[in-house]
């Protein structure tokens, strides 16, 4: 486990957002993820993160892909002298996988995506590193949702004749995000110093 790393991390968020936001409203955005309505959950997780750039989304053709690559974000307005909250991105999602991908996996992937644009959007020198977009995310609200283990699951969806489909899992972490181990352990050390807003 990378300990030391990600006590590095903890320390340069800290830095960055001062505490820890409180824990997102699991319930909610699991009604709008329930009731398909990823446009709302989307706005929901990225008022709960302070995300104050606009956002939209945008849907691909299906593929193949895990779910984690099934998302990607792009800006829409040039950065260069543009304050962030007049700044304008879309997040690209594809919408055969993320239909049969747990809740918490898309949620946390979606955190994950939005947390590496704030850290963009600060400067810092954690951006470009998946495990710290993922501890950003922690963080920033969705440490609950990091410490279930469908937040770590991928799915891996291969079309075949007739409909069918071939779904074969994976552990996240393999490229480079954080574990279920080491999510419960920036969970520990945000309960510890923070108190109640990590332990979740």
């Amino acid at each position: 486990m990378r300990t030391v790393l990600l006590d590095y991390y903890i320390d340069e968020l800290t830095r960055l957002f001062g505490k820890p936001l409180p824990p997102a409203p699991e319930e909610e955005m699991r009604g709008r993820f329930n009731e398909k309505n990823y446009r709302g959950m989307m706005t929901l997780i990225k008022v709960c993160m302070g995300f104050t750039a606009k956002l939209k989304i945008g849907w691909k053709p299906p593929n193949s892909i895990p779910v984690e690559e099934t998302l990607s974000i792009e800006n829409l307005v040039s950065t260069r002298g543009v304050p962030f909250e007049r700044q304008e991105f879309v997040v690209f999602i594809h919408r055969s996988t993320v239909e049969i991908a747990p809740f918490e996996m898309f949620a946390t992937s979606v955190a994950n995506l939005l947390a590496s644009v704030l850290l963009q959007s600060k400067k810092s020198s954690l951006v470009g590193d998946p495990a710290a977009s993922d501890v950003a995310a922690m963080y920033l609200g969705f440490s609950n949702l990091y410490l279930k283990k469908e937040a770590h699951t991928s799915r891996r969806v291969t079309p075949k004749a007739g409909g069918r489909v071939d779904v074969d899992y994976a552990e996240r972490g393999t490229e480079g995000a954080i574990t279920e181990a080491e999510a419960r352990y920036v969970a520990a050390r945000l309960a510890e110093r923070f108190g109640e807003h990590g332990a979740l």
